[in-house]
């Protein structure tokens, strides 16, 4: 098989998936992101998978640099018991990128 031939079923596979969406994140994304992470500058989530939402999420530092952070919403509900599952965590970010609320502040 050629490089090219790989590229194309490579890419069909992943479309396959569920991966590599366009990235824009709806309204409910960009403010369940907002509630965790105010100062959150880029935001870019994954498709839906059943009940998941992922983000990744880029927070200016003050007064230069960036932070990257991931972000995972799910939402469980069957007939009475409703569930949700909230969490942002970063390798190179602070906690003071995290809303107030979150920190227990």
């Amino acid at each position: 098989m050629t490089l090219r031939t790989w590229a194309a079923a490579l890419c069909a596979i992943c479309l396959l998936a569920g991966c590599g969406g366009d990235g824009n994140p709806s309204r409910d994304d960009r403010t369940q992101v907002k509630q965790w992470l105010p100062r959150a500058d880029q935001i870019r989530c994954s498709p839906p998978r059943k009940h998941t939402r992922s983000c990744e999420v880029t927070v200016r530092k003050v007064p230069v640099g960036v932070e990257h952070w991931h972000c995972s919403f799910a939402d469980y509900s069957e007939d009475t018991l409703v569930a949700q599952s909230h969490a942002c965590w970063t390798e190179d970010g602070s906690q003071d990128s995290l809303a107030e609320n979150v920190r227990g502040g």
